[in-house]
């Protein structure tokens, strides 16, 4: 090939016939890849790729791209890229450009000893971005660093641990300014 690309692999789909297409609706499986494993005398589905269509409008298909695996119990979709780019990590419906869904359903925890894991998302008012640790998975162990911002400019970092002699409360211990102090 002399224009300087590479093959490509097409999947097309339309409903209706090869001979007569129709037009492809919101919410249509436009094709994917499905990895199955054998074990036990039969193949297992493990995972897989798909492109789902959504609303065409203005001679165009917005698309979702979903990744599925197998738990151990079922295949279910783990991550999703929408039309508009966002991306979601054990939700359907990313809102923001990376949406993680916080185990126990909480987007937006209203205190950390409610979350686990990396939250890159806001918390109210201010926006509060952090790094969550937790050993497991009880409130004591905890340990946490925020990074509280306002307007977008740098305003303070927290540090919090969880005290294991009482009711092992999260309280934040340290803040450093935007100052330094």
């Amino acid at each position: 090939n002399t224009a300087g690309s590479g093959p490509d692999i097409s999947i097309r789909r339309g409903r209706g016939t090869p001979a007569a297409p129709l037009d492809i609706l919101n919410g249509d499986d436009l094709g994917g890849y499905a990895f199955y494993g054998y074990l036990g005398g039969s193949f297992i589905h493990v995972g897989g790729i798909d492109v789902t269509a959504g609303t065409p409008a203005a001679g165009q298909i917005p698309a979702s791209l979903l990744f599925a695996t197998n738990n151990g119990t079922a295949v279910g979709e783990r991550m999703r890229i929408t039309a508009a780019g966002n991306v979601g990590i054990g939700t359907g419906v990313p809102s923001e450009i990376l949406t993680l869904n916080v185990p126990g359903g909480d987007r937006y925890p209203t205190n950390i000893s409610s979350f686990e894991g990396i939250l890159l998302d806001n918390l109210g008012a201010e926006k509060t971005h952090g790094i969550l640790s937790r050993t497991n998975f009880t409130p004591s162990g905890e340990a946490a660093i925020l990074f509280r911002t306002n307007d977008f400019k740098a305003r303070e970092i927290g540090f919090f641990t969880s005290d294991t002699t009482t009711d092992g409360a999260i309280a934040e211990r340290m803040t450093i300014d935007s100052l330094g102090n």
